[in-house]
């Protein structure tokens, strides 16, 4: 965790958008905690029961669907990083 911590630091990931494609994974939780700390724009995929849950870990958080079909085309070519887990 502290070697990722260090690389986001150097990213410099202020006002970016992040897409993790799973972020109910501990891997996708772990990025959530350190891009939010960074001040990124989150963009989460999770199952619609999640949402809730992951809105309350930070309010730079937005939601999606599972189902890239319905907010791909909307979000095509916005993302500065993909966490694709």
């Amino acid at each position: 965790l502290h070697m990722a911590k260090q690389s986001t630091k150097r990213a410099n990931l202020f006002g970016m958008n992040l897409l993790i494609t799973d972020s109910m994974s501990a891997a996708g939780q772990a990025v959530i905690a350190l891009a939010s700390e960074e001040g990124a724009n989150i963009y989460c995929c999770a199952e619609k029961t999640y949402h809730d849950y992951l809105k309350s870990l930070s309010s730079r958080i937005t939601c999606l669907e599972s189902n890239p079909e319905k907010w791909l085309p909307a979000l095509e070519e916005q993302m500065d990083v993909v966490i694709d887990n």
